[in-house]
């Protein structure tokens, strides 16, 4: 097929897809934005992607590039913040309730315990051990967040790889 039919193609086949495009140049590249901010996968993950169609005799070569948006990095390291912060919370809520317990020195936690009169019962232990879990699935969903962007960010291409099967 030939480069202008291959470029018409391509972009009623993106354009199908609910890409939108960010640049053109007709014939040689067309590039889009696809997916969503809030999407997680790698086929929907919001990413720009540039084609590139390259003649060759009678045929055309496409060959693609993808890369994630900076908008959707922005809203993943946000994740890994709110993740840590979250974790180190509770673990120093956790820290410093048992240190309360165990030695009566509570810096800034410590009125949790006394607040309803449980000071030394099972109760506080309680609450250390709540605040231990808590901020050990802070740390479960960092490294969760971690491993699904690492995913996301080798399968980033699966999209456009899809895409240039679907072509004639």
């Amino acid at each position: 097929m030939d480069v202008e039919k291959a470029y018409e193609e391509l972009k009623n086949l993106l354009l199908k897809n609910r890409c939108r495009i960010i640049a053109e140049e007709k014939p040689k590249r067309i590039a889009v934005e696809q997916g969503s901010l809030w999407r997680a996968s790698p086929k929907e993950v919001k990413k720009e992607i540039s084609f590139y169609l390259i003649p060759n005799d009678s045929k055309t070569r496409i060959v693609s590039t993808s890369s994630l948006t900076p908008d959707w990095i922005g809203v993943s390291i946000l994740g890994y913040v709110l993740a840590i912060i979250l974790a180190l919370i509770f673990w120093l809520l956790a820290m410093d309730l048992e240190a309360y317990i165990t030695r009566g020195a509570g810096v800034l936690w410590s009125w949790l315990l006394t607040a309803y009169g449980h000071s030394g019962s099972p109760p506080p232990l309680l609450m250390v051990s709540f605040f231990e879990v808590l901020s050990a699935v802070g740390v479960i969903v960092l490294v969760y967040l971690i491993i699904a962007d690492i995913y996301i960010s080798i399968r980033k291409d699966s999209f456009a790889e899809r895409v240039l099967r679907q072509l004639p």
